[in-house]
């Protein structure tokens, strides 16, 4: 819940202004706007990359101003426009946020985010070794290694900011249906211009 929440990045250059809503618990709601109408900020804000200049924002009826942020964020799973991937084998990059999850959970992520099946077809499947910033994978390919490295951390809320701005019609029409299908119970916010 978002209650009476100012925020501005600068003094006197207001961004939201008393920002007043709520999500219930396994919903799927979508922020859509312009370039600059605050999308982003309330991802910044849920994630407490920031603070409200004043108002509260609460999970589950709590202040989230008085959780330990380590702790919180480990609740949130985060695929933004840019996806960030290492060289490393997709199976690190997927575990990246769960460094201890076994290669059982890793496919399960896989699967949940519609990945399984091309890692699978690739030349060493989950050892396959990346090159820094994927580049031999298409977009769509490289945002579900995203989603399932989000998945794998089993998010109470999910956050997907342009999730497919860069991706082609047929790569975000796949992404949309992966994260249509995802599990009941995970509240899932889209940030998105149209």
């Amino acid at each position: 819940e978002f209650r009476h929440v100012n925020f501005a990045y600068k003094p006197g250059q207001p961004v939201l202004t008393a920002a007043s809503f709520k999500i219930a618990a396994g919903e799927h709601v979508a922020f859509v706007g312009g370039s600059g109408a605050g999308k982003s900020t309330i991802a910044s804000l849920i994630l407490r990359f920031y603070k409200p200049v004043d108002g509260a924002i609460l999970a589950d009826g709590h202040d989230i101003a008085g959780f330990d942020s380590q702790k919180y964020r480990q609740q949130i799973g985060v695929v933004l426009q840019d996806t960030l991937l290492f060289g490393a084998t997709i199976a690190e990059n997927i575990a990246y946020g769960k460094p201890d999850a076994s290669q059982v959970d890793i496919e399960a992520a896989a699967r949940s985010a519609s990945a399984h099946d091309f890692i699978t077809n690739l030349p060493h499947g989950y050892n396959t070794v990346l090159n820094e910033r994927a580049t031999t994978l298409s977009g769509g390919q490289r945002q579900r290694l995203s989603l399932a490295r989000a998945l794998l951390k089993d998010p109470s809320i999910l956050i997907l900011d342009e999730p497919t701005a860069s991706l082609d019609s047929e790569s975000s029409g796949r992404i949309h249906e992966t994260i249509s299908g995802l599990r009941r119970g995970l509240t899932t916010l889209v940030i998105a211009h149209q």
